[in-house]
């Protein structure tokens, strides 16, 4: 369900998204109770403003309405992923050229995880030089699980 759900919104979105060069990043679908919250995170290559944040939201609402893709009461939330999410797209990455990551990722079958400067992306590629900048560790996008920037504060 979650999945052609996330397909369905995907597919509507994607001339509202392309007229505003944004792109999904992700939709979740959460509570029972009092009604489902549905949450759609979209960016930009350089960010997200809150009036494309609302005009996205608008044009959802009529797809919601009109085609009955939810059942009962429901609220949608669309914003920008924030900095407390994880980057889940590889072009999330390519504003992030210089900014400290906490990375989790798979080496060998195992989980491995770094702290370190995202350096460089070629590709698929991405190079992290460490705290003290003695090595740096270069990452297939593929075997990342987690990533989230590491805060100055």
């Amino acid at each position: 369900m979650q999945q052609d759900f996330k397909l369905k919104i995907e597919d509507f979105l994607t001339p509202c998204l392309n007229e505003l060069n944004a792109y999904l990043v992700d939709v979740t679908v959460g509570g029972e109770g009092r009604g489902k919250i549905v949450t759609v995170l979209v960016d930009t290559e350089s960010g997200i403003s809150i009036q494309q944040c609302a005009q996205i939201s608008r044009a959802l609402g009529r797809l919601f309405d009109a085609e009955n893709l939810i059942d009962g009461p429901y609220r949608l939330e669309v914003s920008s992923p924030g900095i407390d999410k994880p980057i889940k797209l590889l072009r999330q990455f390519k504003k992030c050229v210089g900014r400290k990551f906490s990375v989790q990722y798979t080496f060998e079958d195992k989980t491995r995880s770094l702290v370190g400067r995202l350096e460089l992306i070629e590709g698929n590629v991405l190079h992290f030089s460490t705290e003290n900048q003695q090595e740096v560790i270069t990452l297939d996008f593929s075997t990342i699980i987690d990533a989230r920037e590491v805060l100055p504060w």
